[in-house]
């Protein structure tokens, strides 16, 4: 009796399909049962490896697969699952006989790519359909229980069919050996058009079952199916023959419905690179001395971050940064630089350790005493080799006035290094003052009042002080004479050169 259905999916597969009288009733009332199941959503991003396979399991497998038993399940692959043409085709060769309802379609039979040795032939892992596919017998004593992979050509056994369709062996390695399976004592090797359809079924048992047949490593190693996955893709017969169990069996394989599913399930690694996706934030400089305490100032120490709030980059970030700078104002003089070259310290790595911070000497040629200067930096993960990130914000830094001979600059005798680890930038987000240079009026920006401030020349002699009342104030330095200074915050340690016209 031949069923008929207007259903758009499965409709075309069903019209064409012959059921014994006896099994329609069951049949007609299982499409109906199946017609909302299975699954339409794309599987979750945020989940990966085990946690997504449990999902899958969870999603896909748990209230959807019916078991038909061992019998059933092979009655619906030869007649229905596997047909095309009214023909079954052997998974390891390209033999093909009579699609018939029966359990035993001589010289076919029911290859398991999880050997059932593995298992103890237990159900419902022996008749689940997706883990099935039929074979000529002599194939699949070939195939045995060996795991499934490269086999050498040169030490190979081949397994085909000769001109007439008939199966046949042959240690001579034919013409058309991608139309051929391969095997050696202990390996096997599915031909080319069938191993995407092999890693895929595999992928799914033990994503379905994955504590019954010991590690799918015994079967295959996942590099090489997912191998087979990617240079054998999903082909109409492979969508035809998942939709039709799930009419039978109610589930469907999802690593035929989704192709990125097998890397994200089984081999997926964190994209290490995509945090150089942004740019470096949160740039400070500071000076200090070298090495700490008692050392010399030699030095600008230029920082930043990969994220806030101070998230340095890890060793496992393997960057690599180009800090650039350039001159834009003579700070002695009071007028920009115009037009000035830019100086760029390229591809600089600090290999197994946090890498947030880099030094810009003094000694350098393209630095001088009593210069303001941009800087900014990008930094790309492969220590240079893979993605770069964007420049970052551009930030200032004024050098002090050093002693360009030994390029060394001496500060004043009451900045107390010992108790202050850095000699750092008072523009650093938690104060701002401003204009640098000024004439007369210097504003400090704060977010709280009652700061104490004091403005040092350069030999340590105190010339103003006072305490913020406001969360701005303007502050008059009009009785200063021309030159540097240095301003601090005592409360904070942080500290700026100012420059006064």
């Amino acid at each position: 009796m031949k069923v008929a259905f207007n259903d758009k999916k499965y409709g075309a597969l069903l019209s064409n399909v012959f059921f014994p009288t006896m099994r329609l009733r069951h049949y007609l009332l299982l499409w109906i049962a199946l017609l909302p199941a299975g699954y339409s959503a794309q599987y979750p991003s945020s989940i990966h490896l085990s946690e997504l396979r449990a999902w899958l399991k969870d999603k896909t497998y748990d209230n959807e697969f019916s078991n038909l038993g061992y019998d059933e399940a092979r009655r619906q692959m030869y007649s229905f699952t596997d047909e095309v043409g009214g023909k079954i085709q052997c998974i390891y060769t390209d033999f093909e006989q009579n699609a018939v309802y029966t359990t035993f379609p001589n010289p076919m039979n029911a290859e398991h790519l999880v050997p059932q040795s593995f298992f103890n032939s237990q159900e419902p892992m022996r008749a689940d359909l997706h883990a099935l596919r039929p074979s000529h017998q002599s194939a699949n004593s070939a195939r045995a229980n060996f795991p499934l992979g490269e086999v050498p050509d040169a030490s190979a056994k081949w397994h085909g069919v000769d001109g007439s369709g008939s199966y046949f062996s042959t240690f001579n390695e034919p013409s058309d050996n991608s139309d051929f399976s391969e095997g050696l004592v202990g390996l096997f090797e599915p031909q080319e058009d069938r191993k995407g359809d092999v890693a895929r079924q595999l992928m799914y048992f033990y994503t379905m079952y994955p504590t019954v047949a010991g590690p799918l490593s015994d079967v295959a190693d996942i590099n090489e199916l997912y191998d087979w996955h990617v240079n054998d893709p999903v082909d109409l017969l492979e969508q035809q023959r998942n939709d039709r169990i799930e009419i039978v069996q109610g589930n469907r394989n999802p690593f035929i419905d989704y192709e990125s599913l097998a890397y994200d399930a089984w081999l997926w690694e964190e994209d290490l690179c995509s945090v150089f996706e942004t740019e470096p934030v949160d740039l400070t400089k500071s000076f200090q001395p070298v090495p700490y305490p008692n050392g010399v100032i030699d030095r600008v120490q230029v920082k930043w971050y990969k994220q806030y709030p101070e998230v340095k980059y890890a060793p496992e970030d393997n960057a690599a940064c180009d800090i650039q700078f350039w001159p834009i104002r003579d700070l002695v003089l009071n007028i920009p630089i115009v037009n000035a070259d830019t100086s760029l310290i390229p591809q600089r790595t600090k290999p197994g350790q946090d890498f947030f911070k880099w030094p810009i000497k003094f000694q350098r040629p393209d630095v001088y005493p009593n210069i303001r200067y941009n800087w900014r930096v990008r930094c790309a993960c492969d220590e240079g080799a893979g993605l770069m990130s964007p420049w970052s914000a551009i930030k200032i830094f004024n050098t002090p006035d050093f002693d360009p001979n030994t390029n060394i600059y001496t500060p004043p005798e009451n900045i107390d290094f010992e108790n202050n680890d850095e000699f750092k930038s008072l523009n650093s987000g938690q104060l701002r003052l401003y204009p640098n240079p000024v004439d007369e009026s210097l504003i400090l920006q704060s977010q709280t009042s009652g700061l104490q401030w004091s403005i040092f020349d350069l030999t340590g002699r105190l010339m103003l002080s006072g305490n913020t009342t406001s969360e701005q104030m303007v502050l008059d330095v009009g009785i200063l004479d021309p030159g540097h200074y240095i301003f601090r915050v005592e409360s904070t340690g942080l500290t700026e050169f100012l420059l006064v016209n």
